[in-house]
């Protein structure tokens, strides 16, 4: 912390030279026989227009935080309780009422975290479990791990892949659903195990096939072979 005949000194070191800031510091520390100190060339611009502008050393005084207007939180709560209830799953997004009441995005989230003290959580999907399920699961992983001890090396004859399913249900992506609540709603999406969808399945270097799927049409079943290089349909 300067104290105020410091404070005069660079006042009148900033003068002699001819108003360098830089020149003017750098002698200071000469001065004081001080490498490094708290003052700083921008410091010292700063405390020279307050200096013009008062008649005393120091430095202007920024202008703060902006607060937030109550007619803008108001806002904000009839555009999410719009949103929430357009929504079927009672989702908000952020980015949306940004757009809608033209108000900055970091405003919008202040004033749901801070102000309303909501926050975001996403649903949880969890798989629809039918009568059977749990043991038609627990007899797979048996016969994998037989299999195992059987042949240690078995595994890798599966080749393993990845794949991206297209779901024809309104499948909800939780990466964009967020609902805005104050406190965890427990929320969570059954979805059936087996519903319809399309689905791409790949490698790291090829698409693998094939791919069947049967339709009853009026000429008798219909046979769709999708593989990686066209659809043939039989």
């Amino acid at each position: 912390m300067l104290t105020f005949q410091e404070k005069a000194l660079l006042v009148k070191l900033f003068y002699l030279n001819q108003q360098n800031s830089v020149a003017a510091v750098k002698e200071f520390r000469c001065v004081k026989q001080i490498r490094r100190g708290s003052m700083f060339p921008c410091a010292l611009r700063k405390m020279i227009q307050k200096f013009e502008t008062t008649g005393q050393p120091g430095i202007l005084p920024g202008r703060g935080r902006k607060q937030i207007p109550s007619s803008s939180v108001e806002d904000v709560v009839i555009v999410v309780v719009e949103d929430n209830s357009q929504s079927p799953h009672g989702s908000v997004s952020v980015p949306v009422v940004s757009r809608v009441l033209d108000m900055p995005y970091s405003t919008v989230r202040k004033i749901l975290r801070r102000i309303l003290y909501i926050y975001p959580y996403k649903i949880k999907p969890v798989h629809q479990l039918q009568d059977g399920d749990s043991e038609v699961r627990t007899t797979f992983a048996l016969e994998f791990l037989a299999r195992m001890v059987v042949d240690v090396t078995w595994p890798w004859n599966i080749l393993w892949s990845d794949k991206a399913h297209f779901f024809l249900n309104g499948h909800v992506n939780t990466r964009s659903c967020l609902i805005w609540v104050a406190e965890n709603p427990q929320a969570i999406q059954e979805q059936p195990l087996h519903p319809d969808k399309v689905t791409v399945w790949y490698t790291a270097t090829f698409v693998i096939g094939p791919y069947f799927s049967e339709e009853i049409t009026a000429n008798g079943t219909q046979t769709c072979s999708v593989t990686g290089n066209g659809a043939v349909i039989c």
